[in-house]
């Protein structure tokens, strides 16, 4: 402690350990950025696999549409 006169002690601060504090912080951003990312890597594959069963839903009805205009399979009944 510096003392300036007999009035005015000045003490000096403590200072608080910036790297911890930083650290914490930078640790903190990069959980949450993976946080994110692993969400949207979820939304993604939900996404993808929609799209997937709506390409087989239309393309088993094609393949149905296909059956009903063949000549071949056309039955007829006497």
């Amino acid at each position: 402690m510096k003392v300036y006169g007999n009035w005015f002690p000045i003490i000096q601060p403590d200072y608080a350990p910036l790297d911890s504090i930083l650290a914490t912080a930078n640790a903190r951003k990069v959980h949450a950025d993976y946080e994110a990312s692993i969400k949207q890597h979820k939304e993604q594959n939900s996404l993808d696999n929609y799209k997937y069963e709506l390409y087989l839903k239309k393309a088993h009805e094609n393949d149905i549409r296909m059956e009903i205009f063949k000549l071949g399979s056309i039955d007829v009944y006497v």
